[in-house]
């Protein structure tokens, strides 16, 4: 596994977001990523127990044991 440094996390990465120029740290970026995920699981959920069904659990935490 990749171990990123301090120094890693806090580089600037500049890319196009909507054709507009923006940027964000490593850090912010993977941040962004294992969220958004969070996000999802939520709305999923939501539908579920919209439709009568039990969510399964989804915790990280919990899929390890």
């Amino acid at each position: 596994m990749l171990v990123l440094g301090k120094h890693e996390l806090n580089q600037q990465i500049n890319y196009l977001r909507r054709g507009k120029p923006a940027n964000n740290s490593v850090r912010d970026m993977l941040f962004q990523v294992i969220n958004h995920s969070t996000y999802h699981r939520a709305q999923i959920a939501t539908e579920f127990r919209r439709m009568g069904i039990e969510p399964l659990a989804s915790d990280y935490i919990l899929f390890k044991r």
